[in-house]
């Protein structure tokens, strides 16, 4: 549907119930163009993968790639992609951020955690690279549930209540579906 710029750069598909198949993932230029990751677009097709129509950049203007662009389990419409920045050609920050379905809005989860929850803040559109300070991003709205430190750990499991955590699997129907 679309050239990557590395083989391991790496978006979700999802087959929604409406007969609407969704990526979203990192096919657009990046800042890093020869290393993995890019910046993340949402891209559709109604006709089971025939044709694919890109409806919006989701990340533009980043200092670093994002990647690994995972499919969370029982995704919420709010709660839709999550995925990580960095700079692939050296050490780097590494943020986590997640979008909503249309791909609209964009959140990033705090880097260090003082407490046992924080908010995740809405990150403005060109304002990711904020000197990884919150003085420019804005705080998502206060009834917007925070996510535990122990949410996600690093065997990926973790209080799925809380907040779903990345789905790596593919089930077997679905691997069919793709094969016809």
């Amino acid at each position: 549907m679309t050239r990557a710029n590395h083989n391991y750069t790496t978006g979700a598909l999802y087959l929604e119930d409406d007969g609407t198949w969704r990526i979203i993932g990192p096919t657009e230029p990046g800042p890093q163009p020869v290393g993995s990751g890019a910046e993340v677009a949402v891209w559709t097709s109604r006709d089971e993968g025939k044709t694919w129509r890109k409806d919006r950049d989701v990340t533009a203007g980043s200092p670093r790639n994002h990647n690994y662009v995972r499919r969370p389990v029982h995704a919420h419409p709010d709660f839709y992609a999550f995925w990580a920045d960095g700079d692939p050609d050296k050490l780097s920050p590494s943020h986590l951020y997640f979008t909503n379905q249309a791909g609209d809005r964009v959140w990033r989860l705090p880097y260090d955690m003082a407490d046992e929850f924080a908010a995740p803040v809405a990150v403005e559109r060109g304002k990711w690279h904020v000197g990884e300070s919150r003085g420019d991003l804005n705080p998502i709205s206060p009834e917007t549930r925070p996510c535990r430190r122990d949410s996600i750990s690093a065997s990926g499991k973790g209080d799925a209540t809380r907040m779903a955590y990345p789905q790596s699997e593919v089930s077997s129907a679905t691997i069919a579906r793709l094969r016809g």
